[in-house]
Formats: structure tokens, C-alpha cells, sequence
């Protein structure tokens, strides 16, 4: 995963702007599924590039190649709040309906 993701930076100019579109399905009963794809619970973006920095974290294969906008710093070497305040709440109002 991370060697097609570095290769797609490498063809746009060693960086790219990237976010990810989360989405949850929960299913009730055995034909009653509940989706939810909506904006709330999707990631700020954040920049991929094509040159890893440190090591792979279990779960996280992309955290070294993925840069913090606002920090500068690879996810892998910052603490990151995965989940803002915004998207906790999208995620307990998706669970609640």
C-alpha cells in the first residue's frame, strides 16, 4: 500500500493532498442495515508524499508517508488526535439513530 501510495506522489510532484471518506454500517437485524458515509466523520486532509519517514506502526501502514498539514510533522512522529471532537460526535449521533 504504501509503495502505490509513494509512487502516486512521485507522479505529482513528490506530494499530494489526501483525506480519507470514512464510512460505518451496522446491521440491526438481517435485512435491516444502517450506512453512514457522512462528511462529519471523514479525516481533515493531510499531505502524502513519496519519501517514508521512520518506522511502519502496526494498524497505520501509511502514518509514514502521511504529513500533518498544520504541523508539517509525519503522523508517525507526532501524537494525533485521529478523531476531533466534530467526528466523535457524528460517529455517538450515527450510533444513537
Amino acid at each position: 500500500m504504501q509503495k502505490y501510495y509513494m509512487k502516486l506522489a512521485t507522479k505529482y510532484g513528490g506530494r499530494i493532498t489526501a483525506q480519507y471518506h470514512n464510512a460505518m454500517a451496522v446491521q440491526i437485524e438481517k435485512d435491516r442495515t444502517i450506512l453512514c458515509d457522512d462528511d462529519g466523520i471523514n479525516s481533515l486532509p493531510f499531505y502524502m508524499v513519496d519519501k517514508p519517514y521512520g518506522e511502519i506502526a502496526d494498524g497505520f501502514p501509511l502514518d509514514s508517508i502521511s504529513i500533518d498539514i498544520t504541523s508539517g510533522k509525519y503522523f508517525n512522529e507526532i501524537d494525533i488526535i485521529r478523531h476531533s471532537d466534530e467526528k466523535q460526535r457524528a460517529f455517538r449521533e450515527f450510533l444513537i439513530k
